[in-house]
């Protein structure tokens, strides 16, 4: 006390204002029992009387300590203290995962997630964009793609040869032409059989489902 550093237990008083001086008390105040060593001393605040970080979001705080009723003084809030606000007041619209079915205070259901990938937004895309049907619960969908011919698995080809053509090789469809007179114009189809259809599947990604939640 006085110009003596102080040694030993202390019982300190806190509270907050708004101002430096005067003002209004927006916490506290709050008594604790510190062991300062040479007039220093640390203090955990708010164990009996919670910090409300919406107490810090009208601007500035100012910290007042006292001591057996005699005040050492108001100190303006630094960015540790302001730490709390970072930590609990996490940006409006922010999107986050959690477990279980509710969504904690102050946030509320991402709809729109329901069932759904998140990627990120390409250039020039359109935010919160969906595509494609969303999941059902636990649902493991596969993927196929489809190959399908459009006339009944047959591809055609028209190939036109002159009349009395002598075949080469019939089985293969391959003709030569002789020239002669009177040709008239015949026409040969050449058919490639296919499958009905060709399919290709692949098993979907593992994945967990979670709750999408927004920040109000």
């Amino acid at each position: 006390m006085g110009s003596v550093p102080v040694n030993g237990p202390v019982v300190l008083e806190f509270a907050l204002y708004d101002a430096p001086t005067l003002g209004t008390q927006i916490w506290g105040p709050e008594t604790i029992s510190v062991t300062a060593a040479a007039g220093t001393f640390s203090a955990m605040l708010g164990q009996t009387d919670p910090l409300d970080p919406a107490m810090l979001s009208g601007g500035d705080a100012y910290l007042e300590v006292s001591i057996g009723g005699s005040v050492l003084g108001r100190t303006r809030f630094g960015s540790a203290p302001y730490s709390l606000r970072s930590a609990n007041g996490v940006p409006s619209g922010m999107i986050a995962f959690f477990p279980g079915t509710s969504c904690p205070p102050d946030w509320s259901e991402y709809s729109p997630g329901r069932g759904r990938y998140f990627v990120g937004l390409p250039s020039s895309g359109n935010a919160e964009a969906t595509v494609g049907t969303a999941l059902a619960g636990q649902e493991n969908r596969t993927q196929q793609i489809s190959h399908r011919p459009s006339s009944g698995g047959v591809l055609g080809a028209t190939l036109r040869i002159s009349a009395n053509a002598t075949p080469v090789d019939g089985a293969n469809g391959r003709f030569i032409n002789r020239v002669e007179t009177g040709l008239q114009a015949v026409s040969y189809i050449h058919t490639h059989n296919l499958p009905n259809s060709q399919l290709a599947s692949a098993e979907v990604a593992p994945f967990v489902q979670l709750l999408a939640c927004q920040r109000l």
